[in-house]
């Protein structure tokens, strides 16, 4: 009798599916925009304080350097530049 073993090999540098992160780079008078779409020409959903963490970000569902979010009941999407994962 024969054993298959499958094995799979997970990089520790991969982002998960969904992954709390902190908002960086914003002035303390400013917030983060979420919106509706990836990109500065979709409307604005909601706002993300300048020191939150905990921002839920989807990063395999990023398209360019906007990638989708989940903050406090809100869902759409904010640009990378201004998130960093919590490691």
């Amino acid at each position: 009798m024969a054993m298959v073993m499958a094995v799979t090999i997970f990089s520790t540098t991969a982002p998960k599916p969904a992954e709390a992160a902190c908002v960086v780079g914003v002035k303390s008078w400013d917030v983060l925009w979420i919106r509706s779409g990836p990109g500065i020409r979709y409307r604005k959903v909601g706002a993300i304080p300048y020191n939150a963490c905990r921002v839920r970000v989807y990063w395999r569902t990023c398209r360019g350097f906007w990638c989708r979010v989940y903050y406090r009941g809100v869902r759409g999407w904010s640009h990378t530049r201004y998130l960093r994962p919590l490691y």
